[in-house]
């Protein structure tokens, strides 16, 4: 073992009188971790806090890439929805690119994960994108097949679900 002398009589003979003047070993098996992390990676070991400061909080932001910004017809593609390319009303103002600028916003409203849902049925409407404030959603309905198993055999229940999903 390298670090304290362990071989001396005189640290052998203070361990079993039962003193407690240990310390230089402490300090080397405080120390000793630091020092292998300095030489593995070149930068100082930091203890994490429970808490985050402010600062460190933002730096955190700045440095961390903004989110992927999905367009509408990404958004209905991945939904398995085609948008017409026929010159209707609700085509054209499908084709109006609203403005998307929110003007200034904190950095954490605009991080918000999309939650996803999967609901296997059928369309009851053709999907209606609607403008909500500054945000523009699709809505439409779903109807969905529901039933439950009940004393092992799927029973299919008398109405099936609507389900009214608003999609952004």
């Amino acid at each position: 073992m390298t670090g304290p002398n362990v071989i001396g009589d005189d640290y052998r003979a203070g361990y079993l009188a039962g003193q407690a003047d240990r310390q230089g070993e402490v300090d080397w098996l405080e120390n000793e971790p630091d020092r292998l992390y300095r030489l593995a990676y070149g930068d100082e070991r930091r203890i994490p806090a429970l808490t985050v400061t402010r600062a460190e909080l933002e730096q955190r932001r700045a440095l961390s890439e903004p989110p992927v910004e999905v367009t509408r017809r990404d958004a209905l593609a991945s939904w398995g929805i085609e948008t017409p390319a026929t010159d209707t009303p609700a085509a054209a103002a499908a084709t109006e690119n609203p403005s998307t600028s929110t003007g200034p916003t904190n950095r954490t409203s605009r991080r918000r994960q999309m939650s996803t849902r999967t609901i296997t049925g059928n369309l009851a409407a053709d999907p209606e994108a609607v403008q909500a404030g500054r945000v523009q959603i699709v809505k439409l309905r779903v109807i969905e097949n529901t039933g439950e198993y009940r004393a092992g055999e799927w029973t299919p229940h008398d109405a099936p679900t609507t389900h009214y999903v608003e999609a952004k």
